[in-house]
């Protein structure tokens, strides 16, 4: 089974690299799926919100490229290390980013996701260290 929450993860970067999300979100989100982004954007509720969510801010640049440099399975959880490089659509400012995101799955889809500045905070918290 995690093989393929491995697959699923990598499917959906794929799909959000590919502004490709609407496609396939009824079969990568749970309908009650919980994200909790960064502070600035706080905790997402429901498949709705999250794809609402990632979809403007993949409106918001051009080519959104988005992808893991290192993915880990921990049974029901992957833990992703995320490499983001983005081109404002209003300004043409390059935006590159790396973060970590623990995703957390049953059944197939993923229930939670919760983003961490570091992959050894992502670890902690599925209790794992570097």
């Amino acid at each position: 089974m995690s093989r393929e929450n491995v697959e699923i993860v990598r499917r959906f970067l794929r799909a959000y690299s590919d502004e490709q999300l609407d496609t396939v979100a009824e079969t990568i989100f749970d309908a009650a799926v919980e994200w909790r982004a960064s502070d600035v954007f706080g905790v997402l509720h429901g498949r709705e919100a999250v794809v609402a969510h990632l979809n403007d801010l993949a409106a918001s640049f051009d080519h959104p490229e988005i992808t893991a440099t290192d993915l880990l399975d921990v049974g029901d959880h992957v833990i992703a290390t995320i490499q983001g490089s983005f081109v404002g659509r209003t300004t043409g400012a390059g935006v590159d980013l790396r973060f970590a995101a623990v995703f957390s799955l049953h059944a197939s889809r993923m229930v939670l996701v919760r983003e961490f500045e570091t992959r050894a905070e992502a670890l902690q918290a599925v209790g794992l260290e570097e």
